[in-house]
């Protein structure tokens, strides 16, 4: 009986000891105030208390800064991989573009850029073999002329290879030159036609005059 009493006491002990360790701040009585203001670093008084809450702020605040200054290192190692994917993107865009253009150098035939003019209507500079037309497309296909000067030709196809701005100016410069061609030749044309008809009103009044002078003489007899 005795030993039960003495083991019950131990054991009572032991869960006393470890319930101290667990709770070491219940198990101890709250100091007095008087107590307080002599030692004010007391555990359980407030001003204790404070200084914890304040040493946990002043830990926690470093904390808070790590985390914004590695929010902002993310977000802008995020845009530099974003420009070098677009980078990237763009220069694989210009390579295969380059390699189609060299492939379709070897080629006969090529446009080389063109013009719209309207509905339906455009001006297209086309490469056949080391020849370089300029085309009128519409309900038909036609060949307005023949680009001859190389230097031209050299630009046109320099400017397809390189992939560089249409050469819509060049176009036309030349489609300007046909044109300008085609109403000097319309204005020479209807010269000729004025002065053919003139030449032929001439020759009409002379003969006009001539059989009237028959008549009269005609006439006298």
């Amino acid at each position: 009986m005795r030993m039960v009493y003495t083991s019950r006491v131990t054991v009572a002990a032991i869960l006393f000891i470890l319930m101290m360790g667990v709770f070491p701040g219940q198990g101890l009585a709250q100091p007095t105030a008087f107590e307080c203001m002599e030692n004010p670093q007391l555990e359980g008084c407030p001003s204790s208390e404070g200084g914890q809450e304040e040493d946990q702020q002043t830990s926690d605040s470093p904390v808070e800064m790590d985390a914004g200054g590695s929010l902002v290192w993310n977000v802008v190692k995020l845009i530099f991989a974003l420009i070098f994917v677009v980078a990237l993107l763009y220069g694989l865009l210009k390579f295969f573009n380059q390699k189609n253009k060299m492939f379709n150098q070897n080629r006969t035939m090529e446009n080389l850029g063109g013009m719209n003019l309207g509905p339906n209507r455009s001006i297209q500079a086309v490469r056949i073999g080391g020849q370089v037309f300029i085309l009128g497309v519409g309900e038909t296909v036609q060949i307005i002329t023949e680009i001859t000067e190389e230097e031209t030709k050299q630009t046109l196809i320099n400017q397809d290879l390189n992939g560089g701005p249409s050469p819509q100016l060049n176009i036309k410069k030349w489609t300007d030159k046909w044109k300008d061609r085609k109403e000097s030749e319309s204005h020479s044309s209807i010269q000729f036609q004025q002065l053919f008809e003139n030449q032929l009103n001439d020759m009409k009044d002379k003969r006009k005059k001539v059989m009237d002078e028959k008549r009269r003489d005609s006439d006298y007899e």
